[in-house]
């Protein structure tokens, strides 16, 4: 790890684990079912929060929230993965949105709260 990479990580205060969904055939029954199967356990992570307001026609402006995972390039996310972050105490959980920003010493992955995970 580069004296960079050491740097940035200290700012990963928080830890996540990531879940996929793998599919896997009854020998018997042929019938595939999806089964969770974990990728990484408590991996060192940043979560960061951004509030946008969008201007509209209406008499109010709606507000939404952004959430942002940073991450270690050693790391690879498939999309549709369900990521549980631990933060201060509480365990948020959230699924990957759309293709991770890349960069030199990280990545940044758009998230969304996973109310449902499909």
């Amino acid at each position: 790890m580069t004296a960079r990479e050491k740097a940035l990580s200290k700012l990963w205060t928080d830890r996540c684990t990531v879940t996929v969904r793998e599919a896997k055939t009854d020998p018997q029954t042929h019938i595939t079912d999806f089964v969770p199967r974990v990728l990484f356990i408590d991996v060192p992570c940043r979560l960061s929060f951004q509030t946008l307001s969008a201007a509209d026609s209406g008499s109010a402006a709606a507000l939404t929230q952004s959430v942002k995972l940073f991450l270690s390039n050693a790391y690879e996310v498939p999309e549709g993965s369900q990521i549980t972050v631990t933060r201060q105490g509480k365990t948020l959980t959230f699924v990957r949105a759309g293709l991770p920003g890349v960069y030199a010493y990280h990545q940044e992955i758009m998230l969304e709260p996973a109310e449902r995970w499909a």
